[in-house]
């Protein structure tokens, strides 16, 4: 069996890399904005129910 060599990190790995790290950054923005307005809805929400009763 030949021996499968790895790929250095240049080519397509690295470009996914470099791509990654870039996104990564703005992925970390979105979540964080995604848990604050998680965050305001289950408040909201304990407001309504608070209402309700």
């Amino acid at each position: 069996m030949p021996v499968k060599r790895i790929s250095s990190p240049k080519g397509r790995a690295g470009k996914r890399r470099k791509l990654e790290k870039k996104t990564l950054k703005e992925a970390v923005e979105k979540r964080a904005d995604e848990e604050m307005e998680d965050m305001g809805q289950e408040q909201d929400g304990a407001k309504v129910q608070n209402e309700e009763t």
